[in-house]
């Protein structure tokens, strides 16, 4: 037997080295084949991989554009005929679907290039393209690249010779998916592949040349079927490079992956085979194998963990890196793999306790006469290596509850989050480590001496020495002592219970020692909760404290450095004065949208105005955010200073008063003459309201606003502060702001607390049957209050419970895991089939199974079919509320109309500042449409940037315009944002109009219940 080890060493050495061997073999095979072996070879892959997808999308938008113009229906559609306008949107709905243009939008114009039907998400094109020839064109926006062919419409039934032409039909698709209003719109586009990035831009637009890029770009050309060159396309050779290293990378990854579950293996095989009556030195070497062991695979895991952009939230630092050792515990994965190294270490000092307990029974004293102080004395170092552990674990959980991003609180697996299970299955392997290491040392300190049953004192003592080095721990550390004292006192009962439990689980069945093991990670993970739930607490207050309430007080001081810093942007734009020289007419959006979206003012959607006048006072161009313009008449502006001058006051804003800041200069240049005064061409005014519904850590009603957010602020933003309320009230006690729906009561008692000193302070107020944990801050302009609702025992419990789920199922899956891949090692082999024939020998077993198999099973699928239930009329309500929400805002239109209206003629009320106060009244934006177009909006940028086409949405003009319906909503998506939809028709004496606005969907409202 003793020759035989070697050969299996030898056998195991030799198997994980062909595993490693195999997987670089495979991996340089995958790179060959899909990389090349050079830069070349690379980017004529790409080059490859883009010509045939660009010409299988112009192929295929070609061909529906082809047929769709072929079809009587739409013939008989544009010919305008009887009842044929709803069977015109029944045919263009219905090409795209079930072919490899599922994704692409439709449109049929007339002869005089007016929309007729349309399908998807269509852009704005040039009348003088859709009457043009039969051609394919490139169309940027904010939604992406469009690659765009119109087909020409020719009535092949009139019999005309030629055949007259009756319009166009345009058939697009997303080549470039962009997303954003912020910049210009002469940007470069990103075409993935899976190779490297590739840049596009429309060929033709004067740039620098491609091949003159420092990072040695190489460029192709994409050309339509006819040609024609339609794109110019670059790929970075460092992009290829790094394309290269990346998957040599994960390569290696797996390599170090596939080693150090090898290794730790073979380290719990060591374990494993520990003999329970050798030497000393055997033990020894055992114990220091198997730790080694651990210790490599654990080294290993963090080699092949590196945190990169794309691996995940589990491998991310922006999910979680520690204050402690940042260099270590890089992101979740990191702490996750020292907490399991942690649970094997633990496991090598429980084998340690098995081999030392028969060994010390030769040495036991009774603790009496001069022996009681080497009694206490041992006892106090298990307690003190108790408290060490102990102290580790509360250092590891705060530091994870500070700076991690997500609520540690949230224990439920529902939304999944890699970055949050990991972070929780991390912090409970660390209790399983801690509280089972504190028992092995309590255990060990108690082996050395006899503890007389009938004698109370001596336990006593043992119990006092081992729980004073924590408690002196506790208080030299300021460390909470609930937490602390629940560790401690859990580790202590189950120290004490080993000596009854210990012969009773060496000689129970395999289930038994099964339902054990679970309650080994179920028990340590229930100490850890009142850690888990103070140290998560305590960080949402200091995010509060030192972030949200600093927020809220300086937000004045912040607008006007925004203010002063949009400014100087605007001087910085060339295009400056070419904006005020603009053709007589009605103001537009357009000059003023362009300045705005470059300026912090956009970035951070602050709710401002740009407008822009010419030299005569006259407004060319206005555009404006969540400010309504409330005169009648358009004022005229005059500015003769060419510095920005800045000046605030207090102005009606609806039916309240807000504090505006406005800056204006005029639009000079340079005269020709010598020491001349400059020449004026116009006047820019910015206006900036303070509107605290703009904060950063305020949730937004609007749908698009937490996608259109900047990127940058993505890893600050922590889920643990949604659930976060502001509330702001003068001197008067009179609420300025609410971010939820209702104020707390400020009451006699907390206003003199309040008046009595600057200090902030927390304390508890309750609102609408909610215990608040709320805190206070005061200055001269007004009192904040920013509460979070504190947990009641329901919530602890549903807490409990879901962290006693989710350590179960870990327990669980480990078991698994380690009987799927350790068959070969002594102990394992004959585990499920021990457990099987304890199951079917035993009558009280199966029939307990059978009881749990009868009362969960139907109770699991009782709670799915509650779940879809409720879905389903979560999804109703919050259907049936956009509906309700979309009727009040006809009422209130139609109102409107009827109370300003002149004699016959209706005034012209019906613009951006009447829709942007009527989307405050009801929290939701709102758009008419007249016919196919656009006619007002409360969301200007969105439409203003291409962001939303200003095309009627087709399913709203189906359902009103053409089948007479009351009321549509439905559902539609932007990027990952989902969105409902719903539609009123406007019954005025105006022209016929078409309401439309977009509300959260059930699972964002879901997501914030």
């Amino acid at each position: 037997m003793s020759s035989s080890v070697p050969w299996r060493r030898f056998a195991a050495a030799g198997i994980v080295i062909a595993g490693a061997g195999a997987i670089q073999l495979a991996g340089g095979l995958v790179e060959l084949a899909r990389l090349g072996a050079t830069d070349n070879a690379a980017f004529a892959r790409i080059e490859r991989h883009v010509t045939e997808r660009f010409d299988t999308m112009a192929a295929t938008i070609e061909s529906l554009a082809a047929r769709l113009a072929a079809r009587p229906a739409v013939i008989a559609g544009v010919h305008g005929g009887p009842n044929t306008a709803a069977a015109l949107f029944d045919a263009v709905r219905a090409a795209p679907a079930g072919s490899d243009a599922a994704g692409a939008a439709v449109t049929v114009y007339d002869d005089a290039g007016a929309a007729l039907a349309w399908t998807g998400r269509p852009s704005e094109i040039a009348t003088e393209r859709i009457l043009g020839e039969r051609t394919f064109f490139v169309a940027p926006g904010s939604l992406g690249l469009h690659l765009v062919y119109i087909e020409p419409l020719f009535d092949a039934f009139g019999g005309d010779s030629p055949q007259r032409r009756m319009g166009s039909v345009a058939a697009e698709v997303v080549l470039s998916p962009a997303l954003g209003i912020t910049g210009t719109a002469a940007g470069t586009f990103r075409l993935p592949t899976p190779i490297a990035d590739v840049a596009l831009r429309p060929a033709g637009r004067e740039a620098a040349p491609i091949d003159s890029r420092p990072d040695g770009a190489r460029g192709f050309e994409l050309l339509s079927p006819q040609g024609e060159a339609l794109l110019e396309a670059s790929v970075a050779v460092s992009d290829m490079r790094m394309t290269r290293i990346r998957w040599r990378r994960a390569v290696t990854d797996l390599t170090l992956l596939f080693v150090a579950l090898a290794v730790a293996l073979g380290a719990l095989a060591v374990l494993r085979r520990m003999p329970r009556r050798g030497t000393v030195r055997q033990v020894l070497v055992r114990s220091c194998l198997a730790a080694a062991g651990f210790g490599a695979a654990a080294l290993l895991l963090h080699l092949a963990s590196a945190p990169e952009p794309g691996r995940g939230r589990l491998f991310a630092p922006e999910a979680y890196t520690s204050a402690l050792a940042p260099d270590i515990l890089r992101s979740p994965a990191d702490l996750l793999i020292c907490a399991a190294l942690a649970v094997a270490l633990a496991l090598v000092a429980v084998a340690l306790l098995r081999f030392a307990r028969p060994a010390a029974r030769r040495l036991r004293r009774a603790p009496a006469g001069n022996r009681m102080v080497p009694f206490l004395l041992v006892h106090a170092a298990g307690g003190a290596l108790l408290a060490i552990v102990t102290v580790g674990l509360l250092a590891v959980t705060r530091d994870a509850a500070a700076t991690s991003t997500t609520d540690l609180l949230h224990t439920s697996l529902a939304p999944w989050d890699a970055g949050r299970v990991a972070l929780l299955a991390a912090l409970i392997l660390a209790a399983v480590a801690t509280v089972w290491t504190g028992v092995a040392a309590l255990a060990a300190a108690g082996a050395l001496w006899r503890h007389p049953r009938r004698q109370p004192a001596p336990l006593l003592g043992a119990v006092a020495a081992w729980a004073a080095p924590g408690a002196a721990a506790m208080l030299a550390l300021r460390l909470p002592l609930l937490p602390g004292l629940v560790i401690a006192s859990g580790t202590i009962l189950a120290a004490l219970s080993m000596s009854a439990l210990r012969p009773r689980f060496r000689h129970a069945s395999q289930a038994t020692r099964t339902v054990a093991t679970v309650l080994a990670f179920v028990l340590p993970a229930l100490l850890l909760y009142p850690s888990l739930a103070h140290y998560a607490d305590r960080a949402k207050r200091q995010l509060v404290e030192a972030r949200y309430a600093r927020q809220a007080a300086r937000y004045p001081a912040d607008l006007q450095r925004h203010l002063h810093r949009s400014l100087d942007q605007i001087d910085g734009l060339a295009e400056l004065r070419t904006l005020t020289a603009a053709p007589p007419g009605l103001p537009r959006t357009d000059q003023a949208f362009a300045i705005w979206r470059q300026t912090d003012l956009a970035q951070l959607r602050l709710t401002s105005a740009v407008e822009l006048y010419d030299a005569t006072g006259s407004l060319i161009s206005r555009f404006a955010l969540n400010f309504p313009e409330y005169e009648d008449v358009p004022q005229r502006w005059v500015s003769a200073v060419c510095d920005w001058e800045i000046f605030g006051e207090a102005a009606p804003f609806g039916s309240e008063e807000r504090r505006i800041l406005h800056g204006e200069r005029a639009i000079c240049a340079p005269s020709p003459a010598a020491g001349a005064a400059p020449s004026t061409h116009g006047s820019g005014v910015v206006h900036l309201a303070l509107d605290y519904q703009a904060l950063p850590f305020i949730s937004p009603q609007n749908p698009y606003v937490e996608l259109l957010r900047e990127r940058s602020d993505a890893p600050t933003a922590r889920e643990a502060g949604r659930d976060v309320e502001l509330v702001i009230y003068g001197w008067g006690l009179q609420p300025i702001f609410t971010s939820g729906p209702s104020p707390w009561i400020v009451d006699d008692e907390l206003f003199a607390r309040i008046y009595a000193s600057r200090e902030p302070f927390w304390t508890i107020r309750a609102k609408g049957g909610t215990r608040y944990n709320l805190y206070v801050v005061n200055n001269r302009a007004g009192i904040y209050a920013l509460g979070y609702p504190a947990f009641g025992l329901f919530d602890h419990l549903v807490r409990l419970v879901e962290i006693t789920a989710v350590a179960g199922l870990g327990c669980l899956l480990l078991l698994l895991f380690a009987v799927g891949l350790t068959p070969w090692t002594v102990g394992w082999r004959r585990f499920g089939r021990d457990l099987l024939r304890d199951i079917r020998t035993s009558y009280y077993r199966r029939l307990l199974l059978a009881f749990v198999a009868a009362t969960v099973i139907p109770v699991l699928a009782l709670a799915l079919v509650i779940r879809l239930y409720l879905t389903a009329q979560l999804r109703a309500d919050v259907e049936t509320g956009a509906a309700r929400t979309a009727t009040v805002a006809q009422r209130v239109i139609e109102e409107s109309f009827g109370l300003q209206q002149t004699g016959e003629e209706p005034a012209a009320i019906i613009n951006d500042d009447l829709l942007v106060f009527i989307s405050q009244v009801i929290d939701q934006d709102v758009n008419i449409f007249e016919g196919s177009r656009l006619l007002a909006t409360s969301e200007r940028d969105l439409f203003a940037s291409g962001l939303l086409p200003t095309r009627t949405p087709a399913g709203v003009y189906d359902a009103i315009a053409l089948n007479r319906l009351s009321g549509y909503v439905a559902e539609d998506a932007i990027g990952d944002l989902r969105y409902l939809v719903t539609g009123k028709p406007n019954r005025h004496r105006g022209p016929p109009a078409l309401r439309a606005g977009r509300h959260r969907t059930h699972q964002q409202v879901k997501e914030g219940q």
